[in-house]
């Protein structure tokens, strides 16, 4: 259903008395009832219609004077147990992130008329927003806490997105024979496991509401819809692979045997007979 502003209410409703006030003027017209009160009424509210019609808005936008970009704050003057409660990472590595996704397409300046904001004030939206849940990632509460506009905090998560998702070949590396050989045998000194180049276990990404499509299927056995994922990490909690394509209702066990390892398109010589 489409929302309608609070000018196009307005507008219709005064459309309407005016088609009302229309027919009383017919029917005085009718019986010889000439009233000139009435008619400058009329007149009035068709002035009124067309002061209207020529606003974009059917009041002047006032800016809050408290509403003022906070990044400077967060980066300079946050606390650090403040800053990675706020934003879960530390800053040395909020500043190697930053490094990293800087030179991405996503923040190249399309046109000389705006100019973006530095990556790192994109990066503290994105981070915050994968960080918190509920009310507290509303783009309402963002736009407040950060004091930009509620469609810039989707521009700047959708960004910061697009760039780490691009990173993701150079980070997450199935290892090859020379390096599965090597986690094989620390491992083995560390727990006595041989053949072991990996550990691998399920968990659930939750949502905070359930899907649109198919939502009864996201329906986990935690008792919340969610994505199933499974994650191979190394003795070193290097995580080697990622699969995240299940709803939460499906069995860890089958999640597994569609998985790029189990069908032997990732393991190649890294992962051989008895390992």
């Amino acid at each position: 259903m489409v929302r309608r502003s609070e000018r196009q209410l307005t507008l219709q409703h005064a459309m309407m008395l005016l088609d009302t006030r229309q027919l009383m003027r017919m029917e005085r017209t009718v019986l010889s009832e000439n009233d000139s009160d009435e008619d400058d009424l009329d007149s009035q509210l068709i002035c009124w219609i067309r002061s209207i019609e020529n606003r974009r808005y059917l009041s002047r936008r006032i800016n809050d004077p408290f509403k003022a970009p906070r990044f400077h704050h967060f980066l300079f003057e946050t606390r650090r147990t403040r800053f990675r409660k706020l934003f879960r990472v530390e800053r040395s590595s909020f500043d190697h992130i930053v490094v990293l996704i800087q030179a991405d397409p996503s923040f190249m300046q399309m046109s000389s008329s705006s100019t973006q904001r530095p990556v790192s004030h994109q990066l503290l939206v994105f981070l915050y927003f994968l960080g918190a849940n509920g009310n507290a990632v509303s783009n309402e509460h963002m736009s407040s806490l950060f004091g930009i506009g509620a469609g810039t905090i989707a521009l700047y998560i959708r960004r910061v997105m697009d760039a780490i998702v691009r990173l993701r070949d150079q980070f997450i590396l199935w290892p090859n024979h020379s390096e599965a050989s090597s986690i094989s045998l620390d491992i083995y000194a560390m727990c006595g496991f041989t053949g072991c180049i990996g550990f691998i276990d399920g968990t659930l990404f939750p949502f905070e509401f359930k899907p649109t499509l198919c939502g009864e299927d996201y329906y986990s056995r935690k008792g919340c819809y969610a994505v199933a994922a499974q994650i191979i990490c190394d003795h070193r909690g290097i995580i080697r692979d990622v699969h995240a394509d299940w709803p939460g209702s499906t069995h860890d066990n089958r999640v597994w045997r569609n998985s790029k390892i189990w069908v032997g398109e990732v393991r190649g010589p890294g992962f051989n007979p008895g390992r």
